[in-house]
């Protein structure tokens, strides 16, 4: 069931259903594939950098899951590639937040105090962020 709501693209459902069926069947030798699946289904939930990232976390936390569950699975470096990209788009969404602080400041010096604090934050969350 979980998979064909991954085929149709209902990422929710598939997610949630993915997660029941490692909870239900743990002993089963589909539990690596089910949880990478099931990490995969919030992964394609994850939106564009500038809109809330609360799935994009929820994607990592699971994604981080099944990495360290399964570090010899044949969808390790898909897993890794995959946290690679999300991370990056968090490291892009606070990079544009600090950067409009900056902004903000040119206009009202009440800003600039946030926009250096902003970017101290980026620079220790981000230590190694390469703008492309």
């Amino acid at each position: 069931m979980a998979d064909t709501y991954f085929q149709r693209k209902d990422y929710n459902m598939a997610g949630y259903q993915f997660e029941r069926f490692v909870k239900s069947y743990s002993k089963s030798d589909k539990v690596a594939e089910a949880s990478f699946l099931g990490a995969k289904s919030y992964f394609k939930l994850s939106p564009v950098y500038s809109l809330d990232q609360t799935d994009t976390d929820k994607a990592l936390g699971k994604l981080q899951l099944f990495i360290n569950s399964y570090p010899d699975s044949e969808y390790f470096s898909e897993a890794n590639a995959m946290a690679k990209e999300l991370t990056t788009k968090k490291e892009h969404k606070a990079y544009e937040i600090a950067k409009q602080f900056n902004k903000l400041g040119q206009f009202d010096f009440t800003f600039l105090t946030p926009a250096v604090a902003a970017f101290d934050n980026f620079i220790s969350d981000f230590p190694g962020f390469c703008l492309s």
